[in-house]
């Protein structure tokens, strides 16, 4: 049987010999409009995938746990179960805001002076279609694998996962595999290995309606924004950092991804928040009855959501605010993948091998569905485009970063399958 060295050596060949395709796939790919939210509107991109596995011969499954919220799955099968590595992606995207304020279509899917252009590109459809070239290049190789290698690409990943990922390996464990690799956006000078925790919470405040007339200006609303600071307090709170991640964390404060980063390093250790949304009244002059926000708060490794929300429950009452209710909307925990794991070393020597130049181990501020795979024990990693204009105006990925990272993908795969020849 060949070697995992010369059996990379073929993969890197074909994908180079088929970059253009690959290219074009990617514009392909960016082009369905799959904004969430909505949401509901995976079936269309997940059926152009499942085309192109159907005239393969590579056996698919497509789920619709909530109309319009499709995702799909597909195996390549080895002469044993195990190894089992496993490839994620999503499909849905940041909604593309308001299309004249973009300097081309959000959804033009075109090359331009080296860059692929497009809404959802960077966050992650670049990276999906990494994955899913990775897979179709080996299996139209018709390579003798020792393992098996999974594709999930979901619906659902940017409102949470519920009905993507979450939903997938509850209903089927064995697609959690043993490994997972996910083309997230991180920059491709990065091997990310851990994310922060997600405490998502609602805060309401009630009293009572009457003329506005009446009033002295003590209302739910005033009440919610004065609770509002008393929140804001989490900010100040330190996570508890495990030594194997203190240079991670570190490496991840120096890494250059965006603007919104520049001088908040800190963030990896302390909380994040984010007012999102304001709701309350209903007319300018009645005393509003009730009013709540949505609060996204970010945890550091060593913070835990249901502590968190006990801690600021306790400030609030001290506070004079025992009659505001908060109670958590969403949560994850802060998780990681030890640096020292087959799967983070195998990624981190094929970007290596690929680049010229060895990538860092990092951690995000944000969440990806990687913590699903970890909260089940299955080590997973990130290697990604670089984050450029994600959630903004003009998002866009480098063809070579996007040719990168698809060549460290099919790599690191036979990596893992091989690992036991």
């Amino acid at each position: 049987m060949a070697s995992a060295e010369a059996v990379k050596a073929r993969v890197r060949q074909e994908i180079d010999r088929r970059q253009e395709e690959f290219i074009d796939l990617c514009c392909r790919i960016v082009r369905f409009n799959t904004e969430n939210p909505p949401g509901d509107n995976t079936g269309e991109i997940a059926r152009f995938v499942a085309d192109l596995l159907r005239r393969r011969g590579v056996a698919y499954t497509m789920v619709e746990p909530q109309p319009g919220m499709v995702s799909l799955t597909a195996t390549l099968p080895g002469r044993a179960r195990s190894p089992h590595l496993v490839f994620n992606g999503h499909f849905d995207v940041f909604p593309a805001d308001d299309p004249s304020l973009w300097d081309f279509p959000p959804f033009c899917g075109e090359v331009r002076d080296g860059k692929i252009l497009g809404r959802g590109v960077a966050d992650m459809k670049a990276g999906t279609t990494a994955s899913l070239a990775a897979l179709l290049t080996i299996a139209d190789l018709g390579l003798d694998l020792p393992g098996r290698l999974t594709l999930t690409l979901v619906a659902d990943e940017e409102t949470g996962g519920r009905w993507g990922t979450e939903w997938l390996l509850s209903h089927d464990p064995d697609l959690a595999g043993e490994g997972c690799l996910i083309g997230e956006p991180c920059g491709p000078d990065a091997v990310r290995v851990g994310e922060k925790g997600i405490c998502w919470m609602r805060l309401v405040a009630r009293g009572e309606s009457f003329h506005a007339s009446f009033s002295t200006g003590e209302n739910s609303i005033t009440r919610l924004a004065a609770a509002l600071e008393i929140i804001k307090s989490v900010t100040r709170e330190r996570g508890t950092i495990p030594d194997e991640m203190r240079e991670v964390i570190e490496a991840a404060k120096r890494q250059d991804l965006t603007r919104h980063l520049a001088g908040k390093g800190h963030l990896l250790e302390q909380p994040s928040l984010n007012v999102g949304m304001i709701r309350g009244g209903i007319k300018i002059n009645i005393v509003p009855r009730t009013s709540e926000a949505e609060v996204d708060v970010r945890l550091p490794l060593g913070m835990h959501p249901e502590r968190t929300l006990a801690l600021l429950q306790q400030r609030l009452a001290a506070a004079g605010f025992e009659d505001l209710s908060l109670s958590l909307m969403m949560s994850s925990v802060p998780n990681y993948t030890s640096p020292n794991s087959a799967l983070a070393q195998m990624a981190r020597r094929n970007a290596t091998a690929v680049r010229g130049e060895t990538p860092t181990f990092t951690m995000t501020t944000a969440a990806t569905d990687g913590r699903f795979y970890r909260a089940r024990g299955v080590p997973t990693v990130i290697y990604g485009p670089r984050p450029l204009n994600i959630a903004g105006l003009n998002e866009f990925v480098p063809v070579e970063e996007f040719l990168t990272v698809l060549k460290v993908h099919a790599a690191t795969a036979v990596d893992f399958l091989w690992q036991a020849q």
